[in-house]
């Protein structure tokens, strides 16, 4: 188990979560979500960096979470 933080906006989420947890499944997570207030199209960033939702969270990392630029159809 490892400690992270989830950041979207001016506010935070400390979360417990198991060593293997990457982005995807943290931001999926239903009490973040309802804390933070995000929606589905989102990502998240370690460090200034983007990151795809496969990245393994390092313990004591924070993730700003924002929001994904949207794209027209063609």
């Amino acid at each position: 188990m490892k400690n992270i933080t989830l950041q979207y906006g001016s506010s935070t989420h400390n979360m417990t979560v198991n060593d293997n947890t990457n982005i995807g499944q943290a931001l999926a997570d239903g009490t973040a979500r309802v804390i933070l207030g995000y929606g589905d199209n989102v990502h998240g960033l370690i460090g200034g960096v983007a990151q795809t939702n496969d990245t393994v969270i390092p313990s004591g990392s924070t993730v700003v979470i924002e929001n994904r630029a949207n794209s027209k159809a063609v």
